[in-house]
């Protein structure tokens, strides 16, 4: 019995919300035919998006956790 395309029930749904981000980021680059790509990376130990041109240069970095509190529409007021 083969199993195909199931979700990985030991991933964290941050983790989801992250991977659909920068899909979905691909996604309109490429529609927009922007040369820019989106990336996943744990360099500083949290999650971070890094945005990068097609030379490999890094255009801009995003927090992860910010793009997980945008994703889930939660608000934080001080």
């Amino acid at each position: 019995m083969r199993i195909e395309n199931k979700a990985n029930p030991y991933v964290t749904s941050s983790q989801l919300d992250l991977k659909n981000a920068s899909r979905y980021m691909n996604l309109a680059f490429k529609a927009n035919r922007i040369d820019v790509s989106a990336e996943l990376s744990t360099q500083t130990g949290k999650p971070t998006m890094v945005i990068k041109n097609e030379d490999g240069a890094v255009v801009r970095r995003i927090d992860g956790q910010k793009i997980i509190n945008k994703m889930n529409h939660v608000d934080t007021y001080v």
